[in-house]
């Protein structure tokens, strides 16, 4: 993604925010002027310190929550919830920004293989949270 938004925007700045250490360790290498934040999402606090740190939010952003929001539950027991943390980030944007959110979906999906996907992650220490489309109004069975 980030090597795409370069090609179109090369004077673009990109910030990656991440709290596992061997990602924080590749995104780092191959940094460049690519902001690294350490900090876990459900720290709604510490996230946007580190972001504030880096943003400005008085201009239009681009934000991707993808890939993240389907390992945090709506309520996390020992942070924010997934739609905190979006509605923080989202309430800070300028007019005329762009937000992409990805989040798996079950509805439609083989109960067996979901199943399936949560136990390999639960093996390394995730939780995968699914949506539904009593969930989410957006969530279709192909995403």
């Amino acid at each position: 993604m980030y090597r795409v938004a370069r090609r179109v925007n090369p004077g673009i700045r990109l910030v990656a925010v991440d709290h596992d250490q061997m990602v924080l360790r590749h995104l780092r290498a191959e940094a460049g002027d690519r902001a690294v934040i350490d900090v876990d999402v459900r720290d709604v606090a510490a996230l946007l310190r580190e972001l504030d740190a880096v943003v400005d939010w008085s201009q239009p952003l681009g934000v991707m929550l993808c890939a993240v929001l389907h390992f945090v539950a709506d309520h996390e027991e020992d942070g924010e919830g997934a739609h905190a943390i979006a509605e923080a980030i989202i309430s800070r944007l300028a007019p005329g920004s762009l937000v992409a959110i990805s989040h798996t979906c079950s509805t439609g999906a083989d109960p067996g293989v979901i199943t399936g996907i949560s136990a390999a992650y639960q093996r390394h220490g995730l939780r995968l949270v699914c949506g539904t489309r009593k969930r989410s109004k957006t969530c279709s069975p192909t995403g």
